[in-house]
């Protein structure tokens, strides 16, 4: 298992040093020469926003060709400047944009045309549910938080028929093409939308979200905080780590976008870049591009494509997790 500690949290391009200082919500960076190559994630390692280490260098500096650099931190979403102009000794400032809330919705819906309300308890789960999610998001620099869609984050068991009940009360991947018609009746616009079902793939503890649509999952009836919050992780682009050759470096079943957990608690830098800079993320996508106070200028990228400006690896994973 990896731990998540290395001095620094910054993505650099074409090779930087980074000493920063901090002064209210500005980071400020100053070139260099060292020994490491690739990207470097930098940020504050505690709540006060104090740097506690010792600088990461990287080579080969360009001053006055532009470079580009992205900073974490906690309560803040990244701060992405593409046009970084180095000089040998003037520091950059990089500015932290505001925090901002993403609405949520969740649909329970009924098994058969007969609905009863969601029980008390169900409820206080599912607000426990939210609680969770953003104490996980803060604590993994994810920079915003969840919130009820206009102040209901629980609808009451809604009825269904004909299709829709057919696609979505007993979900799975050979349903996705049928599961946008479905749900266009029921659904928030620029929020997130998950739709409590009776089974997903057959199983009540399970969720699936259909790639294609990018503000919306399905849940089983007895899922879990964690696998509400991987579900919405795969709307903003996040594939599973299960299987790949770094599972092991982003925490194993730890991370939230394992996809068998009953212990997620972790995201990367990396995924954390994605989710707000992936062309693929539902922040950049029309579903999601009205959510208020979406920070703009944001600079998205295709991180599968060679040709396109680069991303960190979806392992870059820097801050210390407990």
């Amino acid at each position: 298992m990896a731990f998540r500690w290395l001095a620094c949290v910054v993505a650099l391009v074409l090779g930087v040093l980074a000493t920063p200082t901090w002064a209210e919500e500005t980071l400020k960076v100053a070139n260099g020469s060292g020994e490491e190559n690739g990207y470097i994630l930098w940020g504050s390692r505690d709540d006060s926003g104090t740097f506690t280490g010792d600088s990461c260098q990287i080579p080969d500096v360009d001053t006055g060709e532009w470079n580009e650099i992205v900073a974490f931190t906690k309560g803040r979403p990244p701060a992405l400047d593409g046009r970084v102009k180095w000089s040998l000794n003037a520091p950059v400032p990089l500015n932290y944009p505001d925090t901002f809330s993403v609405p949520v919705k969740v649909w329970v819906l009924c098994a058969n045309s007969t609905c009863t309300g969601v029980p008390a308890s169900k409820k206080t789960k599912l607000a426990e549910y939210l609680v969770w999610a953003n104490e996980r998001l803060y604590e993994e620099h994810a920079g915003f938080t969840l919130t009820p869609a206009e102040g209901e984050w629980i609808v009451d068991e809604t009825a269904l028929g004909g299709t829709a009940h057919e696609v979505l009360m007993d979900c799975n991947a050979n349903k996705c093409a049928k599961f946008e018609n479905a749900i266009q009746s029921i659904k928030e616009r620029n929020a997130i939308n998950l739709y409590m079902v009776d089974m997903v793939d057959g199983d009540r503890r399970r969720g699936r979200q259909c790639r294609a649509n990018h503000d919306s999952a399905v849940i089983g009836y007895r899922i879990s905080a964690g696998t509400t919050l991987h579900e919405i992780g795969h709307i903003f682009s996040l594939d599973h780590t299960d299987g790949e050759t770094y599972f092991d470096d982003v925490g194993g079943d730890k991370n939230v976008m394992s996809s068998a957990s009953s212990v997620r608690r972790w995201f990367t830098e990396g995924q954390v870049f994605r989710v707000h800079f992936s062309v693929d993320s539902g922040f950049n996508n029309p579903w999601l591009s009205g959510v208020p106070n979406l920070p703009q200028n944001r600079l998205p990228r295709d991180c599968s494509s060679t040709t396109e400006l680069p991303c960190p690896k979806v392992e870059k994973m820097i801050w210390v997790d407990q």
